[in-house]
C-alpha cells in the first residue's frame, strides 16, 4: 500500500480512501487480514489512465507543476 501511494504521490491515507471507494485495481492477493497486495503493472496502467484529481489547485497537481518548472 506505502509503495503504490509512494508511486502515485500521494499519502498513504489518499491510497487506503480510493481503495476503500473502490477507485483503484483490485488487490492481486492478501497477506494477512490488512495486507492487500496490487500487481505493480496494473497499478501503473490505472495510473496512466486515471482522470486528475477533482479537487481544483491540488497539492499534488502544484507539486508536479513546480517540478516541471524546476526542468
Amino acid at each position: 500500500m506505502v509503495d503504490c501511494a509512494a508511486y502515485l504521490d500521494v499519502s498513504a491515507s489518499a491510497w487506503r480512501n480510493y481503495n476503500s471507494q473502490g477507485r483503484t485495481p483490485k488487490p492481486v492477493t492478501n497477506l494477512g487480514a490488512r495486507m492487500p497486495l496490487w500487481d505493480a503493472n496494473e497499478v501503473k496502467e490505472w495510473h496512466a489512465n486515471r482522470p486528475g484529481s477533482p479537487v481544483p489547485n491540488n497539492p499534488g497537481q502544484r507539486k508536479k507543476e513546480a517540478k516541471d518548472k524546476e526542468d
